[in-house]
């Protein structure tokens, strides 16, 4: 901790949970980029939207031509299906299955 806070001390604080604050040398600062991570953000929901208006128009898409679709890679699919859990699931082999709104997700879309 010493090359971050320099001369002052570091302060821990024990108590039902924990806290540490290590004040920085004088001219350093850390930057966090908001704007960067609302962007990744904004597009991650923008592709799960498109992911679920394919998926409407076309049932049992597999990842593969989800991927063509949203122009990310197969393991970008996945990994936002897995996000997609009780929106989006599997049905079928391996091999031959593909994709399919929940009865949930359904349900939500005949309301609207």
């Amino acid at each position: 901790m010493k090359e971050y806070a320099g001369r002052r001390k570091a302060i821990f604080i024990e108590g039902g949970t924990f806290k540490t604050t290590v004040p920085l040398p004088d001219g350093k600062a850390i930057a966090v980029n908001d704007t960067v991570n609302d962007t990744v953000n904004d597009t991650v929901k923008q592709r799960m939207t498109r992911i679920i208006q394919e998926l409407v128009k076309q049932p049992g898409l597999k990842s593969k031509d989800l991927a063509q679709l949203t122009g990310v890679s197969e393991v970008s699919i996945r990994r936002d299906m897995q996000k997609l859990t009780q929106l989006i699931e599997f049905r079928g082999a391996p091999k031959t299955g593909g994709y399919f709104l929940t009865d949930y997700m359904l349900s939500k879309l005949d309301k609207e």
